[in-house]
């Protein structure tokens, strides 16, 4: 176990506060969201209870490369 206390820890990396946004917020918002805030994940929250996480890919597998229009309703992803 000794040579896992060496080198970057996860604290050394990860984001102390994190952006959220409610499961309401469109693709579109959680985009900009994430731009304005130079982040590639957002924390999703109901109530102020966390109920998951969506990241930039995400948007990108679930909906861009699948040819759905993140801007509409239609062909919501899976």
């Amino acid at each position: 176990m000794d040579s896992m206390k060496t080198g970057y820890k996860v604290y050394d990396c990860m984001t102390t506060k994190p952006i959220s946004v409610s499961s309401e917020a469109s693709l579109e918002e959680c985009s900009k969201v994430m731009s304005q805030n130079h982040v590639g994940a957002l924390v999703i929250k109901d109530n102020h209870v966390s109920k998951g996480l969506i990241t930039e890919q995400d948007i990108v597998r679930k909906v861009i490369a699948k040819g759905i229009n993140p801007l509409t309703r239609d062909n919501k992803p899976e």
